[in-house]
């Protein structure tokens, strides 16, 4: 943390701005680690997702919604694009 303070103070010395970008669900369903996390809610990628039991009324980037439920996990996960079964 302090790197990235140091980086932004250092950057904006200079008149620049800095853009971060949100990595959030950059990985499939089909990925082992998605996969793993949705198993089982006491395993070790349990909490590497979002997870619950009633969702919120978060939207998707593209609008649509952004809570999907899991038959396996008995919970819904958030996913800030749709999944790819809903992809045309």
């Amino acid at each position: 943390m302090n790197d990235a303070l140091e980086l932004i103070e250092q950057v904006h010395r200079q008149g620049m701005k800095i853009v971060f970008d949100m990595v959030m669900n950059h990985t499939s369903t089909e990925h082992p680690w998605f996969k793993e996390s949705r198993s089982s809610r006491d395993n070790p990628k349990a909490d590497w997702y979002l997870w619950l039991d009633k969702p919120n009324n978060w939207r998707s980037i593209t609008g649509g919604r952004g809570w999907h439920y899991s038959e396996e996990r008995g919970q819904y996960y958030w996913s800030s694009f749709p999944p790819l079964s809903a992809r045309s």
